[in-house]
């Protein structure tokens, strides 16, 4: 197995496929639906929310946790000029940003700052908050970014794959699938920490798309997939997600979802009063829990939009209105809509 830890966690864990909204880059806009709510059904076809739509203060689960007495920090280690993050990030409602420069840990793969060491920096302001203080980190890590053409001197691959087609250059697809590797070895030692801390805490961890074509072609091929098939490109815009906790809570496996109802999910877990507008995406979800900029699907099978139910286009007419009023009404946002009206204290001490 590639992933071997993330494979085998099942106690405290939520886990299954999680459909997002691009493939290949613009991991911007896996952030702006997990974090908003939004979906990009109802936005133009590229369209990237960070760099066009978020000019104002934007409710948003940092938002809505900052009611209930999170402290919110946004990480990347990266510029802070990408997809406008430094611009956005405090719209959204962080209370502190980690770019490149401010990580004490940058020890890197290739070119890139390793999941170790993002993990390790958050451990760090872990150790360093208040004992009452609660946190909640959105970090977005670099490791794993293309490209996969070449390893560098500091890298080589761990997964050799073997193919009975000597016309498949396999190098691109064992950097890609070694790199999967290292970041379940990173995961590992993340979970390990806090398993053993009292404080209860959850991990997300979820991926923001797939990669370019070029990585993965010889290996979708060699399992009998073509590239002009519709299914083809739907199934292109799954990733994984898991969910832990280091404490008890309800299990669940092959729960599909898709970005946009991620962070309804999270919270429900962690007990925390939602907006109005997360309780909406909560029930949605129980209906339709996948939604794509291209299709959705019930507990069913998928459809395209244009063949929705009566039911379902009411359904989907109302959370249009309500992204619009969230997203570009901003004069006249109904905010209690968008903000819990008892914020409630979830996780906590033991």
């Amino acid at each position: 197995p590639v992933m071997p830890f993330l494979d085998s966690l099942k106690e405290n864990t939520i886990r299954g496929n999680l459909y997002v909204p691009v493939v290949g880059g613009n991991t911007a806009t896996t952030e702006y639906e997990f974090l908003t709510g939004d979906s990009m059904a109802f936005l133009p076809s590229d369209s990237v929310a960070y760099q066009q739509f978020i000019q104002t203060e934007n409710p948003s689960l940092p938002t809505t946790l900052k009611e209930s007495g999170y402290r919110t920090l946004a990480m990347h280690p990266y510029g802070e000029k990408g997809w406008n993050r430094d611009q956005v990030y405090p719209l959204l409602g962080f209370d502190e940003m980690f770019f490149l420069n401010d990580f004490k840990h940058q020890a890197k793969i290739r070119k890139y700052v390793s999941d170790h060491s993002v993990y390790q920096e958050m451990i760090d302001l872990f150790e360093q908050k208040k004992a009452e203080e609660r946190l909640f980190y959105f970090t977005v890590t670099m490791q794993n970014h293309g490209g996969y053409s070449t390893p560098l001197g500091n890298f080589r691959p761990s997964v050799s794959v073997v193919s009975p087609d000597d016309g498949y250059d396999l190098t691109t697809m064992e950097i890609y699938l070694s790199l999967m590797r290292e970041s379940d070895s990173a995961l590992k030692s993340l979970i390990k920490y806090f398993n053993e801390i009292d404080e209860k805490t959850i991990i997300l961890f979820f991926g923001d798309h797939q990669p370019h074509d070029y990585a993965i072609r010889s290996l979708l091929e060699q399992n009998g997939y073509g590239f002009t098939k519709e299914e083809m490109d739907q199934n292109r815009r799954i990733v994984p997600y898991v969910l832990w906790a280091n404490y008890p809570i309800e299990e669940q496996e092959e729960l599909d979802i898709s970005a946009n109802f991620l962070s309804s999910l999270l919270m429900e877990t962690a007990g925390l009063e939602q907006s109005p507008y997360g309780y909406f995406l909560s029930n949605l979800r129980k209906t339709i829990p996948v939604m794509t900029p291209n299709y959705y699907s019930d507990h069913n099978q998928r459809y395209g939009y244009a063949e929705a139910s009566k039911e379902h286009k009411l359904l989907f007419n109302e959370y249009e209105m309500l992204q619009y009023n969230r997203l570009f009404e901003t004069a006249r946002r109904v905010d209690r809509l968008f903000y819990p009206a008892k914020p409630k204290i979830g996780l906590g001490k033991e």
